[in-house]
């Protein structure tokens, strides 16, 4: 009877090892991929900016949000969805500085703020607000 008791123990120990560890890989990965996912967006944005286009897009008195809808259709991989918008320095959206590509329901969403002072001669502070999603498997 004692060997039955051991054995049913070790069973149910190691069940439950194997389902925690499951669980754990299982949230670890989403959390990194939400990360990637936010590095991205975050490098996408730097990479405009080093070479001065971001900036000469979201800043003046009409942001130019066709060239930088573009330059992000590009350079993001088709598996990623995105919403952006151009705010000020006070967080209020510029004019109609928008582009929306989709509702994000029901998915987790990745939002990053990237400032841009100004560009030549206009100091504007700008801040790009862009969401990320990732769309299909």
């Amino acid at each position: 009877m004692y060997t039955v008791e051991a054995i049913l123990a070790i069973v149910i120990m190691v069940g439950f090892s194997i389902f925690i560890s499951g669980v754990y890989r299982v949230r670890s990965s989403r959390v990194a991929t939400y990360a990637e996912l936010r590095q991205m967006g975050e490098d996408v944005l730097a990479t405009l900016d080093g070479s001065g286009r971001l900036a000469s897009w979201v800043c003046g008195s009409s942001p130019n949000v066709s060239g930088l809808d573009g330059a992000l259709s590009q350079l993001l991989p088709s598996r990623v969805a995105y919403n952006f918008y151009v705010l000020d320095a006070d967080l209020k959206q510029v004019g109609n500085a928008f582009v929306v590509h989709g509702d994000p329901v029901n998915v987790n969403v990745v939002v990053v703020l990237y400032v841009v002072s100004g560009y030549g001669g206009y100091y504007g502070p700008r801040v790009v607000k862009l969401e990320l999603w990732y769309v299909g498997d």
